[in-house]
């Protein structure tokens, strides 16, 4: 693929980490350009960023083969305006992730703290690819809370599939959004 090959990302702790004005960041781990990734074991917490398109694991774009598994990703917060494709989340598979698993992770409390509209969302599958050939299963996400909005784009998803991503399987997975949160009435 042309970018970190064969690369293995596994039994870390990624967290505490904040993310300001100045700073680019805002995931906890980002990858892009890759074949044959593991993401795997690894506690992802304490994220705060005031960015968008920001997620606690992040393939950005241009994956081929990859797994992620058996992942903690919990505390994940944006203080940014964020929608749609945009929003935080817990795990991301941008554009061209592609023959991909996404399996065994536990996803909890992800949040959209900017009280003018945002978003949040356990999983966001977004490959523009209409053969992905994506599976998505045995996740366990809970605990996803924005202020939100009227527009569909702000709405709090559990795991959300957009634009022309295809192929992607989803099965045995576990999503409980949950409680009281602070947010807008509408």
């Amino acid at each position: 693929s042309g970018g970190l090959d064969n690369l293995t990302i596994t039994n870390n702790i990624v967290g505490p980490a904040v993310s300001g004005a100045d700073n680019i960041g805002g995931s906890g781990i980002t990858v892009q350009n890759a074949l044959n990734v593991t993401i795997s074991n690894n506690l992802v917490q304490n994220i705060s960023t005031i960015n968008s398109t920001k997620a606690g694991i992040f393939l950005s774009s241009n994956i081929n083969l990859a797994t992620v598994s058996q992942n903690t990703i919990t505390n994940i917060y944006s203080s940014g305006i964020s929608s749609g494709t945009s929003a935080i989340c817990g795990i991301n598979l941008g554009s061209g992730v592609i023959n991909t698993t996404v399996d065994a992770n536990y996803i909890s409390t992800i949040a959209g703290t900017n009280s003018s509209g945002c978003a949040a969302k356990g999983i966001i599958i977004n490959t523009t690819n209409a053969t992905s050939n994506n599976t998505i299963s045995n996740n366990v996400i809970t605990d996803v809370f924005a202020y939100g909005d009227t527009g569909s784009a702000y709405w709090v998803m559990g795991m959300d599939v957009e634009g022309t991503t295809g192929k992607v399987n989803i099965y045995n997975n576990s999503v409980n959004l949950f409680g009281s949160h602070v947010g807008r009435s509408f």
